[in-house]
């Protein structure tokens, strides 16, 4: 079976400020004109959350800082494949404060630091920008002032109003379709949320995970440069000294300031937990050293590839060239050095020709090392994938794992891009053998080895938990037990007590 999860119904509260964030020392009001398309400049300490995103010294993408060592983007300003490049390194990469004007290295406050790590969200998609979002860990750390502040990061539930009057910053294009006429100063727009409704009906393509800003008359918007940048919008809008939060992350669009088709940006209140994860828990509990791993062998070859280490990543031949080749058939044997462990296995991207019993081309994962496919235990199987959905989280049953891609003679597409790392051997990823936590507003998950048939005796529980407020909604896509007599079964129960009567059996 898939189960396919929706928690409904938003809700709207006051915004919690735990910090001194979103303020602007240097001004007393939060009204301005303009567009960055045509262009105003920016006052020195207007936006003193803006930050400059460079690669190779060539400042590509905006970004929002939101603490002493952490900003926020897009995570496509990271991706090589909108370079049109094989790979990008965060040793290229620099982030830059309070910079109002690109020709003048001595504007207050500016500093230049080196980045330490990125993080890209694990279901970041570059075919529909979902999930658009980056983390940029600096070397160093910033310095407070008059010039240089965080921006506020809103709650889940802290939806922004419709018709809420919001600013966005930044040095990209200042006319739409005239690329690289890239201001010197930092520009400066006044734009208003639209509807989630009006958002949907001019870009049916957006997901929730998405906000829409700009005029309805259009000649306003961010543009091609400005990736990255803040849709920062105040909490009290009447006020001479209003608090900022970072509710948008300026993300893709249909051309620039045109009529009818506002910016759509990143809605960040979608991903607080998520920031909060690696900015506050997460790197509590980092060790100094930087986990590595190694490829040993071509995975396209008759014995695969070896991928040895506690964390890392790999992709299907091709996939940053944008699609796979014919009659591939690829084998990657993972395996972590502490045999006491488990492997998880996330994929961030996937595209695979479809069918309905993934016939034609796919992705096997198994639990363990198998050599050949043709004598692999159908019960090591962790599941079969094809078609453009990104599957479940897979966990290996010990200390190995390996993935299995096989295209035939016709139809190829994206591919995929894997990431792995090493969990305790306690955690259940699957539902069986432990319960498994469903927390965010959508998803999917599914019996073990779906679409293949499931373990006999298997005892499995997934636990869906809603954000306050918010209800839930459960459809199955697809569903077959065994037996009339309902001797295998699916229980679903409302609330957390398992003695309660199920609502469905």
């Amino acid at each position: 079976m898939i189960v396919t999860f929706v928690a409904l119904a938003l809700s709207c509260c006051t915004p919690q400020v735990t910090a001194d964030c979103g303020l602007r020392p240097r001004l007393q009001s939060a009204i301005i004109t303009g567009r960055i398309v045509g262009g105003e400049m920016a006052k020195l300490g207007e936006f003193p959350w803006q930050a400059a995103f460079l690669y190779k010294h060539v400042q590509v993408c905006g970004g929002t800082i939101i603490d002493t060592t952490w900003i926020l983007s897009a995570a496509h300003c990271f991706d090589p494949h909108m370079y049109n490049l094989q790979s990008i390194k965060k040793e290229d990469a620099l982030i830059r404060v309070a910079d109002l004007d690109k020709t003048d290295d001595t504007d207050e406050g500016e500093m230049t630091f080196e980045v330490k790590d990125i993080i890209i969200h694990e279901q970041y998609n570059r075919q529909t920008f979902d999930n658009d979002i980056m983390l940029i860990e600096i070397l160093g750390s910033i310095t407070y002032g008059p010039t240089v502040q965080p921006a506020c990061i809103p709650g889940a539930n802290d939806a922004v109003a419709d018709g809420t009057k919001c600013l966005i910053s930044g040095w990209g294009d200042t006319q739409d379709h005239v690329h690289n006429r890239w201001p010197d100063k930092l520009q400066k727009a006044q734009v208003e949320v639209f509807a989630r409704a009006q958002c949907l009906a001019t870009y049916p393509e957006s997901t929730e995970n998405m906000i829409c800003a700009g005029l309805r008359t259009g000649g306003i918007d961010s543009c091609q440069g400005d990736s990255g940048g803040p849709l920062a919008c105040p909490f009290t809008e009447n006020t001479a000294q209003p608090t900022f939060f970072l509710q948008g992350i300026v993300s893709w669009g249909r051309g620039c300031a045109l009529d009818g088709f506002p910016g759509v940006y990143t809605e960040v209140r979608k991903y607080s937990s998520w920031i909060a994860n690696y900015t506050q828990h997460l790197l509590q509990d980092r060790n100094a050293d930087v986990a590595t791993f190694t490829i040993t062998g071509d995975p396209c070859s008759s014995n695969g590839s070896i991928i040895s280490g506690s964390e890392g990543d790999f992709s299907s031949p091709g996939f940053y060239s944008g699609s796979y080749t014919d009659n591939l058939d690829c084998k990657w044997i993972i395996q972590i050095p502490d045999i006491g462990s488990r492997i998880q296995l996330s994929f961030t991207e996937f595209g695979v020709e479809y069918h309905t019993f993934c016939w034609y081309d796919d992705v096997k994962v198994y639990s363990g090392a198998v050599g050949n496919i043709a004598s692999a235990d159908a019960a090591d199987l962790l599941g079969s994938h094809c078609g453009m959905n990104i599957p479940s989280d897979l966990l290996s049953d010990g200390s190995s794992m390996t993935v299995i891609f096989h295209s035939d003679y016709m139809t190829h597409t994206l591919g995929f891009r894997a990431v792995f790392h090493a969990v305790s051997a306690d955690v259940s990823q699957s539902g069986c053998g432990g319960i498994r936590e469903l927390l965010t507003d959508h998803g999917e998950f599914s019996s073990k080895h779906y679409p293949n048939y499931y373990d006999a005796d298997s005892n499995c529980e997934w636990l869906i938990t809603a954000p306050t407020g918010k209800t839930i909604e459960l459809n199955f896509l697809s569903f077959r037990l065994a037996g009339s007599d309902c001797a295998d079964n699916v229980a679903i129960y409302d609330g957390l007590n398992s003695s309660q009567l199920p609502k469905n059996n």
